[in-house]
């Protein structure tokens, strides 16, 4: 059996260096390592808790900026329900228990911005521009509904021109890389809104 064994031993052909070889499966080996550890699901919470962190900083300053209700509080997007949550002192406000029209769209717009400042940032293979139609509808109501308060229609006018000043400063600080599109009636004669205005 040794004579046999030994024979055939001796028969094959004996392989070339394999040291090249054992070098590409450790490092093949210790990619996979690197890949199995980026895709482990501790590894991707921890990664969408810190990028829902950054995407709510830009969302409480956009709520300041606006003067949205709530804004002082620390706000967060609820991926699972698709919301923005206010948490108060008395435990977490959803977006559909926040009031008037004017925080819907304003929460709107600054998640909106907030993602998509995010994913201009980071290079992300997500559109570059968005397209919003008449933000400012939910100030101007049919005629019927109108107030006879000049102040009140005064502090609606306000609010309409932040949320655009609020989308014109977005555009600015990303120096181009990023574009909104509004249809809408509304025409200030401030001149930053005037160059805006295609």
């Amino acid at each position: 059996v040794t004579g046999r064994i030994s024979l055939y031993l001796e028969s094959l052909q004996q392989l070339a260096d394999t040291s090249s070889l054992r070098q590409n499966i450790n490092n093949i080996r210790s990619k996979i390592s690197v890949l199995e550890e980026c895709t482990s699901n501790e590894h991707i919470q921890e990664n969408l808790a810190s990028i829902l962190s950054i995407i709510s900083q830009s969302l409480i300053k956009g709520a300041e900026f606006l003067d949205l209700e709530h804004s002082g509080n620390p706000l967060r997007l609820d991926l699972k329900r698709l919301t923005v949550v206010a948490d108060g002192p008395r435990g977490p406000i959803p977006l559909n228990k926040m009031g008037s029209g004017h925080n819907w769209v304003g929460y709107h717009l600054a998640v909106m911005f907030a993602l998509h400042k995010w994913f201009v940032e980071q290079i992300r293979p997500v559109s570059s521009f968005i397209v919003l139609d008449q933000p400012s509808q939910v100030y101007f109501p049919e005629d019927s509904e109108w107030s006879e308060d000049k102040a009140e229609r005064d502090e609606e006018r306000a609010h309409v021109l932040k949320m655009f000043k609020f989308a014109y400063n977005l555009v600015q600080e990303l120096e181009g890389r990023f574009q909104i599109i509004v249809t809408d009636h509304v025409n200030f004669r401030d001149d930053w809104f005037q160059s805006s205005i295609v």
